[in-house]
């Protein structure tokens, strides 16, 4: 199966698009012909160092002939349609969220957070020409401790539930091609798409915002060493910390 992956595996981060990528290697199945980075990050000298075709300019893959599938992990760029439906099995994507409900990558760690969920998930579904608006192939929902849970935590966990997932999908991909059946895909209903707007909305203190509200923010923004939750004077960003994540933070120490 001649597969195109598309992914990143940046040195501060949880996607590993190493751990990806090395899954599809070691599987017979698959024909690496062509795999494309964000950036030259850790994933594009790993591609280097093991004689894959890299490149980060995903043009060169769009006339590339006879792609049976193409793979995105972590890959943050607008996929385009030549890439969309010329593929046989068509082109899929890995997302660190339960979807329909938790579109975007702008923040769908901090929302989540902030209002409190107890219950997350991770998603493989179709590439279509919207971010994260495709068909769903596979689902896995976990329960998380909202109360012990930070930023931080539930992108590291989510990470590691995507990469299950990914193995997952993978074998469901082999089982449907030699059984010559498609990918099984359920179509999305409802759902929100949160931005980088949204996320610098949520982020930002104001005046009118209640104690609780700023304890939220606070909670739900704090990922050293980016800028949590912050107050804007004469248009500079200072961040904010509490009494109880200071506690927690020397508890932890």
């Amino acid at each position: 199966m001649r597969i195109v992956f598309l992914g990143k595996n940046p040195l501060n981060g949880h996607f590993k698009g190493i751990d990806a990528l090395k899954y599809l290697v070691n599987n017979d199945n698959f024909d690496i012909v062509k795999c494309v980075t964000v950036g030259k990050d850790l994933l594009y000298d790993f591609c280097v160092d093991s004689n894959i075709d890299i490149t980060t300019n995903i043009d060169e893959c769009y006339n590339i002939d006879k792609i049976d599938l193409v793979i995105s992990y972590g890959f943050s760029n607008l996929i385009k349609e030549p890439l969309i439906i010329n593929p046989k099995m068509g082109c899929i994507n890995f997302h660190p969220a339960p979807l329909p409900e938790w579109r975007g990558t702008g923040g769908v760690f901090n929302f989540a957070i902030y209002e409190g969920v107890s219950n997350w998930g991770v998603t493989s579904h179709f590439v279509d020409q919207t971010f994260d608006t495709g068909d769903i192939i596979k689902l896995n929902s976990f329960e998380i401790d909202i109360d012990n849970e930070t930023v931080f935590s539930l992108n590291k966990k989510s990470h590691i539930e995507l990469i299950n997932l990914f193995n997952e999908v993978v074998d469901i991909v082999v089982s449907c091609e030699s059984k010559q059946q498609p990918i099984p895909r359920q179509k999305q209903v409802g759902g929100r798409y949160i931005s980088v707007k949204d996320f610098n909305n949520l982020r930002k203190i104001n005046k009118n915002d209640t104690t609780d509200v700023i304890d939220r923010k606070i909670k739900s923004f704090f990922h050293p060493p980016h800028h949590g939750a912050f107050i804007e004077i004469d248009n500079k960003e200072y961040s904010l910390l509490n009494s109880e994540l200071l506690n927690k933070i020397k508890l932890e120490d």
